[in-house]
């Protein structure tokens, strides 16, 4: 699970293999600098290419 560390201007990961025991995992993330609130995830270059041609509505 990501998670945004609001007071501490990061992001927190946390691992569970069943939903019941968690581990914090700050060390297995790397998130681009400025990184806030909201859903991350990887796209291809077409993918980003195509987003960036829409129109600003």
């Amino acid at each position: 699970m990501y998670f945004d560390r609001y007071t501490e201007h990061r992001m927190g990961a946390l691992h569970s293999p069943d939903l019941e025991h968690w581990t914090d995992i700050p060390d297995s993330i790397d998130f681009p600098e400025g990184t806030r609130h909201g859903s991350v995830l990887v796209v291809s270059e077409a993918v980003l290419a195509g987003l960036l041609a829409q129109p600003n509505p």
